[in-house]
């Protein structure tokens, strides 16, 4: 049953028990006092106007009328039927856990398949202490967005995942009271090729309605709570598109950091090839706002287009030993150099499951890896 019929049931009866076969305004004076002498309780000559239809009916009946006239009728069972509206705050709080519901299911998506697509077991990689002084700078500045910027094979998707689950996730995560969305740039097209509206699409994934702005909706719900959201776009290079159809893509991407121009509590976070952040920055170049808005990194490298190192030697080691290889400083130093590229992690990894009692001392290895 309907509100709607609810409330027809609710007058019917109201009726029946003041014995009014036809009601008419005057009744409703009588109605009141009627329910202030059975009930010790008051509901006003107008609100009964209001519900048949005698006066303008300017918001939703409150819970206590509702409740005081079906104890009336004495059928209390109806009012379960009509959805109670919700207070202020207990409507912030339902957004807010609807918020983080959508922004974490799909987030763990993407971390899910991070961690099953990893050439080098997930739980041997580790984070890197570059992109964490990086990213906490970025977090707690004014700009807008920043990107992850390498040739392939540096990591990029990795370091991405452990920031999200360092800063995010984790018991002690330190931006716990914020929301991150880590999203797939596939995401944003269709089987077919055919793309989706980015806006409309972070709508979909977040499962905000087309009526709220979502820039200010996310605004006031990070407001609150102190926190901020972060929109993290990687798997750019996964894309087999034309070159006019992922300009598009970066067309609406600058068109959406532009947009946060009005908040500080929503950020980008980008991760590209530098052969993408060429095309990427071909398309803002000429815009001073984004220019200035951009998060360059500490790092970042003109010639080589890239604000990604190689790993430090304390991280190589600490990979090498997360493999079970715990010899780390006799290794042959050409090896080690090698090892410096996240990439070549992954074939030391191969080779090492391939011939475990091969010799890492001498240069053979050097050789072998070199050779794949």
């Amino acid at each position: 049953m309907d509100e709607t019929s609810v409330l027809n049931e609710l007058k019917s009866l109201i009726l029946s028990k003041a014995g009014i076969r036809s009601v008419t305004p005057g009744d409703c004076k009588r109605i009141s006092i009627e329910i202030s002498k059975a009930l010790n309780k008051s509901v006003s000559e107008t609100t009964i106007k209001r519900l048949f239809g005698f006066a303008v009916v300017k918001h939703n009946f409150s819970q206590f009328t509702l409740t005081t006239l079906f104890e009336y009728v004495d059928n209390e069972k109806l009012i379960r039927l009509i959805p109670r509206e919700k207070n202020t705050q207990d409507k912030d709080k339902d957004d807010w856990e609807s918020l983080r519901h959508y922004a974490g299911k799909t987030t763990d998506f993407t971390l899910k398949g991070i961690r099953n697509r990893s050439g080098l077991p997930y739980e041997m990689t580790i984070s890197r202490k570059f992109a964490e002084h990086d990213f906490e700078e970025f977090y707690n500045s004014n700009f807008s967005f920043m990107c992850f910027i390498s040739q392939p094979g540096y990591g990029k998707t990795t370091l991405l995942s452990h920031l999200v689950e360092d800063y995010f996730y984790k018991e002690n995560a330190p931006y716990k009271d914020s929301n991150v969305l880590f999203v797939k740039a596939y995401s944003f097209f269709k089987k077919d090729g055919d793309y989706y509206d980015l806006e409309a699409q972070i709508r979909a994934e977040l499962g905000i309605s087309a009526k709220k702005d979502l820039l200010s909706y996310l605004h006031e719900q990070h407001q609150a709570r102190g926190g901020k959201f972060i929109l993290i776009i990687d798997g750019f290079a996964d894309l087999a598109l034309k070159k006019d159809i992922k300009n598009q893509l970066f067309d609406s991407i600058l068109n959406f950091i532009c947009a946060l121009d009005s908040t500080n509590l929503v950020k980008v976070v980008l991760s590209m090839r530098s052969t993408s952040w060429i095309r990427f920055y071909e398309r803002m170049r000429h815009s001073a706002y984004l220019r200035a808005n951009w998060f360059q990194g500490n790092y970042f490298d003109v010639n080589d287009v890239s604000n990604v190192p190689p790993l430090t030697e304390r991280e190589v080691e600490q990979i090498i030993s997360n493999t079970g290889h715990f010899d780390h400083e006799n290794i042959n130093p050409k090896l080690k150099a090698q090892l410096k590229f996240p990439f070549h992690i992954h074939l030391y990894y191969q080779l090492k499951e391939e011939d475990p009692f091969i010799n890492y001392y001498t240069n053979i290895a050097f050789y072998e890896l070199v050779s794949r």
